[in-house]
C-alpha cells in the first residue's frame, strides 16, 4: 500500500506545490477524510485524500474487531497517513464516529486543522467556571445555526479550546434531518 499510493499522493502534492496543479484548482491546505465501514464482513478503517472533486483512499487497515474504532487505533493509523503531509497544512474531516475531543486535542497538538462532526450529547463549557451544557439541551430547531468560540469539551477532561458550529438543516416538504 505504501509503495503504490504514498508515492502517488506525494507526486500530486509536489505538482500542486510547484505550480503544476494538474488542471485542478486547489485550496491552500490538503484535505483528508476518515472513514470506518463494515465491508463484506470486514471492519475497514480508511484515510482518503480529497483532491478537488476526487477522493483517493490511500491508507487503510482491516481492524480485528467489530464496531467503532477507538482513539488509540485512530491515532496509530492517522500518524502514518499524516506523515505524508509533514510540512503542509492539512484539514482532517471526520464523521460522528470520530467525535472524540481527545482526537481533536491530538490533531491540534500536531498543528492539524480538523472538522469532526459531533454527537448531540456533547458536553461543553462555554465560559470557564460555568456549568457544562449538553448540546441537545440547547433548544435547536430545524433551520437554526449557532457558532460557539473557544469552548471546552468533555466534562471530565476539560479539553479545548475548540470552536463548534451547530447547524440543523431546515425541513423542506417534510424532509430534513432529525437532529443537528
Amino acid at each position: 500500500m505504501k509503495l503504490l499510493w504514498f508515492p502517488l499522493v506525494k507526486y500530486w502534492i509536489r505538482q500542486s506545490e510547484t505550480g503544476h496543479n494538474l488542471n485542478r484548482r486547489q485550496r491552500h491546505y490538503y484535505m483528508i477524510a476518515l472513514e470506518r465501514t463494515q465491508w463484506k464482513g470486514r471492519n475497514l478503517f480508511m484515510v482518503t485524500f480529497l483532491w478537488v472533486t476526487h477522493a483517493l483512499p490511500f491508507y487503510w487497515s482491516i481492524l480485528n474487531h467489530v464496531g467503532n474504532s477507538d482513539f488509540k487505533t485512530q491515532k496509530r493509523l492517522l500518524s502514518v497517513a499524516l506523515s505524508l503531509f509533514k510540512i503542509y497544512p492539512v484539514l482532517v474531516l471526520g464523521d460522528r464516529e470520530f467525535h472524540s475531543p481527545k482526537l481533536a486535542q491530538w490533531l491540534d497538538s500536531r498543528g492539524v486543522y480538523f472538522a469532526l462532526r459531533q454527537k448531540k450529547d456533547l458536553h461543553f463549557q462555554e465560559n470557564f467556571g460555568e456549568e457544562y451544557q449538553i448540546l441537545k439541551d440547547q433548544g435547536f430547531q430545524p433551520g437554526m445555526s449557532k457558532f460557539y468560540m473557544g469552548i471546552r469539551c468533555n466534562k471530565g477532561n476539560g479539553l479545548g479550546l475548540f470552536n463548534i458550529a451547530v447547524y440543523w438543516k431546515r425541513k423542506y416538504r417534510n424532509n430534513g434531518s432529525k437532529q443537528p
